[in-house]
């Protein structure tokens, strides 16, 4: 859009395109023009604060603070919301199960109480250091003034969070301003990471705005939109559109499809993949899981314990298991238990893969699990073939898509509410719309 803009000659007091930090960042810039970015900014003042009398916790729950405090500047508490209000806190540490981040019989409160101080002393630095996500807040709570813009258009709505829709709002130019969303509701997918699953509606009430349809697709063949069809009726081909290909195979002939680096397996839950993936490397066949965060979490819980081995390390998992579903079904949290069961499903995976190949300490699970997960970098071409969750491909996009074990894994059993089930027939939309020519269902592997 900025090459376009500059190819059009519009000077950037007409037009500019950026990101929501971008604009952000340039408006703190004209209260702080000396500011520093500080990607560890948290993680230094969290580390300060452990030198402190009783600063053991800070130290113990560093990660875990850290999290929670950029959680809350998304979110954009002190602006939105009073710093001091605790359940604001503690709806983040639920949502986010902030709790996978701390030991055992930690008490949240008193971690919520170590964030709000952080928070705070981190605010109070916003005009020497600033990380990411202060570049939306610092703007926001300080109250800097932004070049009032006549039009803003939003792309991507769909997925914002209260920050970033806030910064939005304020750089409109007051009583005659004017915006346009862009977004598609029915790929709305991370309303489980905190992004609103209603954002659209939002913005719509906040602004009174008038929809418009923007339906026509030219990715997709003809073929794949009639699949997608039937999740969303008013979704159209181009006039151009080749014919394209939808058909069903077994999982046991995945081999013999003859598999390239253009092409991608995707699936709603991430243990199948890791089973897929096993599967294909013994056959010869180089892949990788997408999402190095992924691995991050699965490493972190395998770390949650201070035990060495895997026999114990799985003794250890039951017992979570057992207790963290209890505690979300009392709460209503089904949502909360699907997750939990595909991270501890792909644990289990990774540690049965171990122990056959006589490996038994968590060392070697780790070892095995970095190796396992990965990111393609923005823009680049893949290398290997591409396993990768329903939720890590939006926006991405691949010749043959194949989807794996749709009839058994989606909708999620655990998904009760509305909003929930509005997101897993989302989940089926964006992984039929990634095919640029072929889509193909592939049954679920054998237990």
């Amino acid at each position: 859009l900025k090459q376009k803009l500059e190819a059009a000659k519009y000077d950037w007091r007409i037009a500019q395109a950026g990101t929501v930090h971008s604009f952000g960042f340039s408006a703190w810039r004209k209260v702080a023009p000396h500011v520093q970015i500080n990607d560890k900014k948290l993680l230094e003042i969290v580390t300060q604060e452990s030198y402190r009398q009783g600063g053991a916790i800070y130290t113990e729950n560093a990660s875990a603070i850290v999290k929670l405090c950029s959680l809350a500047k998304q979110r954009a508490i002190g602006y939105l919301g009073r710093i001091e209000d605790t359940n604001l806190w503690m709806d983040i540490w639920d949502h986010f199960d902030i709790e996978n981040d701390v030991m055992e019989d930690t008490d949240a409160y008193e971690i919520v109480r170590c964030a709000q101080n952080v928070y705070r002393i981190s605010l109070n630095q916003c005009r020497e250091a600033i990380d990411f996500d202060d570049m939306i807040l610092a703007p926001l709570y300080f109250k800097a003034r932004f070049w009032p813009k006549d039009w803003v258009l939003l792309d991507e709505s769909q997925d914002t969070n209260p920050a970033r829709r806030a910064l939005a709002l304020a750089m409109l130019k007051p009583r005659t301003g004017r915006m346009i969303f862009v977004g598609d509701p029915c790929q709305a997918i991370y309303g489980f990471t905190g992004a609103d699953s209603d954002s659209m509606n939002q913005l719509k009430a906040a602004t009174n705005a008038k929809t418009l349809p923007l339906n026509v697709t030219r990715r997709c063949p003809i073929a794949v939109v009639a699949e997608a069809q039937k999740l969303v009726p008013d979704f159209k081909a181009w006039d151009g559109a080749e014919q394209g290909v939808v058909r069903a195979i077994e999982y046991d002939d995945l081999e013999a499809e003859g598999l390239f680096k253009t092409d991608a397996i995707l699936c709603r839950n991430t243990a199948p993949l890791i089973t897929t993936a096993y599967t294909l490397i013994a056959k010869g066949i180089a892949c990788r899981v997408e999402g190095r965060e992924i691995g991050t979490g699965l490493v972190k819980l395998a770390r949650r314990w201070k035990v060495k081995t895997l026999d114990k390390l799985l003794d250890k998992l039951q017992a979570y298991e057992e207790r963290q579903t209890a505690k979300f079904a009392a709460k209503d949290q089904q949502d909360k238990i699907d997750r939990l069961i595909d991270q501890l499903d792909c644990l289990r995976i990774i540690i049965n893969r171990c122990l056959t190949a006589k490996k038994n300490m968590v060392d070697d699970l780790v070892a095995d699990i970095e190796n396992m997960f990965g990111n393609t970098p923005d823009g680049q071409q893949p290398q290997v073939l591409t396993l990768s969750t329903i939720h890590k491909s939006k926006g991405r996009e691949w010749h043959r898509v194949y989807l794996l074990g749709r009839e058994k894994y989606m909708p999620s059993p655990y998904a009760k509410k509305d909003w929930q089930m509005e997101q897993e027939k989302n989940l089926e939309y964006v992984a039929i719309t990634r095919a640029l020519k072929e889509l193909i269902m592939v049954t679920a592997p054998p237990q």
